[in-house]
């Protein structure tokens, strides 16, 4: 099951086993898991033993003809048992994770489209143990209860959906812990109008310096009424982590974005400055009017119906760009013959350009084996054109983006083939593969003028103060500027 392939396992299953030994279903689960790989005959012995199951694991395991699996599992579980109560709760994951090789375990086991989503919540789960209150538990138990809470906070339920990994077009529904390792080309965090629940009635208050073997201050409270003035540097010292913990948060929900991010809730007047300190909306607006936008075009706040949200600049050129990222590219043409020699093409460009390996670049781009000899020769001719050498030679130039996209004001997705930035000035260079029987460039080029009228235009905005220079590139070794 995809349940039995995800974080939960070790969560609600595998860590309940050491609290609680006798709870057989967990136990059960956690042999089930990737982490022990024991089947249903197992556990049908298991459940046939006269004491509990944790006893008829042990005696099973000591029995000269007991399955290996067995022996392994009661050797670790016993082990990691004995450090449950001494250890802290990330340094016996970390041991758990490096003693039963989990990584590894759940790479094997899990679908190859769910694996890189299964791995990076390991992970982040790992990682959740340390960051979390900065890995201070009292005990196991203690964790078990602070990671119920936050599924409760969030909404979570008990479902496993919370770390699937689901790819192609779909829209994923995460809490911002699950989504730790992830990204995704949108992101839409929704919600951000919400603050932080209020504080307790009844709660701890503590203090632990990182450098110090036990706390210096412990002791319980009451409601900010009954709360005298002698723990106020507590209390203060308790909020700014609380809010730099939200912050975190908040960086950790934004750099889930690849391509574009939308930060949605609605504007209300803040009852406090309390309040509106912990409300993200607000964060993320304040943030804005600080920012030196004339430095990022690319981006604008606005206040659609109440709402704000990252959205397209109202600008007079259609082309400018909302976001912008450097990738493999995934070219999406109109199909037939020549269009497939195209996307070719400047797949094998794009790899020459990134020093690829020649079985790479075949595999990436499922290059025509036919068509092979007239693709690399293609590619060749254009990195041979002696006006464009100073774009493909790393020592003439600052930077350079192979396969940049961008979302023009429509949304829609546009990509510049090489952009290279130079001290002086920036380049936009488009490969064409098609047209080459008109040997008039600037009629060859003119189907072409209002696509590098765009591209220009994009240029403009993401490398503000640098005047762009466009070329058309084309396949039999001939170059137009634009």
């Amino acid at each position: 099951m995809i349940a039995d392939l995800l974080p939960l396992a070790l969560k609600q299953r595998l860590l309940t086993v050491l609290v609680t030994p006798i709870d057989n279903l967990a136990l059960a689960q956690s042999l089930k898991s990737p982490v022990f790989g024991c089947d249903d005959n197992d556990l049908k012995c298991l459940a046939h033993c006269d004491s509990a199951w944790w006893q008829g694991l042990l005696a099973w395991s000591e029995q000269s003809d007991a399955p290996p699996r067995i022996k392994r599992a009661a050797q670790l579980l016993s082990g990691w048992q004995g450090l449950a109560g001494s250890l802290p709760v990330h340094d016996l994951l970390d041991r758990i994770f490096h003693q039963a090789d989990v990584l590894q375990r759940y790479a094997d086991a899990a679908p190859e489209h769910l694996r890189t989503g299964v791995l990076a919540n390991l992970q982040g789960f790992l990682a959740l143990s340390l960051e979390h209150e900065g890995g201070r538990y009292p005990s196991l138990p203690r964790f078990l209860e602070e990671l119920r809470q936050l599924r409760v906070q969030a909404g979570a339920g008990d479902s496993p959906d919370e770390v699937s990994a689901a790819t192609g077009d779909a829209v994923r529904m995460l809490t911002i812990h699950s989504a730790k390792g992830l990204e995704a080309p949108v992101v839409f965090l929704i919600k951000a109008d919400q603050n932080s629940g209020p504080d307790s009635a009844y709660n701890v208050i503590m203090d632990w310096p990182p450098d110090s073997e036990r706390p210096t201050h412990f002791s319980l409270h009451g409601g900010k009424e009954w709360r005298g003035p002698g723990r106020d540097e507590l209390f203060a010292q308790n909020k700014a982590q609380a809010g730099r913990e939200r912050l975190n948060l908040l960086y950790v929900a934004m750099t889930r974005a690849r391509q574009a991010l939308f930060i949605s809730g609605l504007e209300k007047p803040a009852r406090s400055t309390e309040a509106t300190s912990e409300n993200w909306l607000t964060l993320a607006s304040e943030a804005l009017e600080q920012a030196d936008l004339a430095q990022h075009p690319e981006m604008v706040w606005t206040e659609p119906d109440g709402q704000l949200g990252l959205a397209s600049i109202p600008a007079e050129d259609a082309s400018v760009p909302v976001a912008y990222h450097a990738g493999i590219g995934s070219r999406v043409d109109s199909g037939g013959p020549e269009a497939d020699f195209g996307v070719q093409v400047h797949g094998w460009l794009q790899g020459l350009c990134e020093d690829w390996p020649r079985e790479r670049m075949i595999a990436q781009f499922a290059c025509d084996a036919t068509l092979l000899p007239d693709i690399e020769a293609a590619a060749q001719r254009i990195l041979a054109i002696p006006e464009l050498a100073a774009a493909f030679d790393p020592a003439r130039h600052v930077r350079a983006f192979n396969e940049l996209e961008f979302l023009d004001i429509d949304g829609r997705v546009a990509r510049i083939d090489r952009l290279v930035e130079f001290e002086a000035e920036t380049w936009v260079l488009d490969y064409k593969t098609g047209g080459l029987r008109e040997p008039d460039l600037a009629k060859r080029a003119l189907p072409h003028l209002a696509q590098m009228s765009g591209y220009r235009a994009a240029a403009s905005h993401l490398f503000a103060g640098k005047p762009v220079r466009v070329a058309l590139a084309f396949a039999d070794g001939r170059v137009y500027w634009v």
